[in-house]
């Protein structure tokens, strides 16, 4: 969990490619890539979607998938957010900060940290609506446990399976115009069941409290 909130206050850059009909988001449009995430919790699909088009002379923190509708990485971890509804990368869902920390990124399944750090407005009732006690990092994936024994076995807020297809390749600057040259995207998914508690954490407690999670992203290397 220690690692997930360190990944939120370092600078992370990545963007995301988009994943409608025509386009499956592997190829780059000149020096831009598109890009998208996708989370669907609770009923609600959240989704950015964009190109990075026309901001490439732009201050990468001023860009609108940075600043506003957040869709930022390496490989060190992924950071998704909606705050602006109004932006025109906005597709659906309501606001939310949303990230994934990677042990040790590498192609195929991976180990790691998730959680919301600032989950919004509907997701926080959402938890409360099915009894969950509201904290959205306290959570084990994937079966039912005791407070204590999330404790022992040090899976508090740890995902699996995390499917990594494309680790991409960093970006590089055109030294004639100072623009940005985007690299190739990083893709991933992931899906489970996350167990929430259904009591104030205490060695009684018990995660157990199911809220299925899905996770999709091509996300620009920066």
């Amino acid at each position: 969990m220690k690692k997930l909130i360190y990944l939120f206050l370092t600078v992370l850059i990545v963007g995301c490619s988009s994943e409608d009909g025509g386009n499956d988001g592997d190829n780059n449009n000149s020096n831009n890539v598109n890009y998208f995430f996708e989370v669907e919790i609770g009923g609600e699909i959240f989704r950015v979607q964009g190109n990075t088009e026309d901001q490439a002379s732009t201050p990468i923190s001023l860009t609108d998938w940075v600043l506003y509708n957040k869709c930022v990485g390496s490989t060190d971890g992924v950071e998704f957010s909606i705050t602006d509804i109004t932006r025109d990368n906005f597709i659906s869902g309501q606001n939310m900060n949303f990230g994934i920390v990677f042990e040790n990124a590498q192609l195929g399944d991976n180990i790691g940290y998730t959680g919301f750090l600032n989950p919004g407005f509907y997701i926080e009732q959402y938890l409360n609506s099915i009894g969950a006690i509201y904290n959205p990092l306290l959570f084990v994936e994937n079966t039912t446990m005791s407070y204590l024994d999330g404790e022992i076995n040090n899976v508090v807020g740890k995902i699996s399976n995390i499917n990594l297809t494309d680790l991409g390749t960093p970006p590089t600057v055109n030294s004639a115009t100072g623009n940005i040259v985007y690299g190739e995207t990083i893709k991933g998914s992931y899906q489970g069941i996350l167990y929430f508690l259904s009591s104030p954490p205490a060695p009684d407690a018990n995660y157990d409290i199911a809220v299925p999670i899905r996770v999709a992203f091509n996300a620009v290397r920066l």
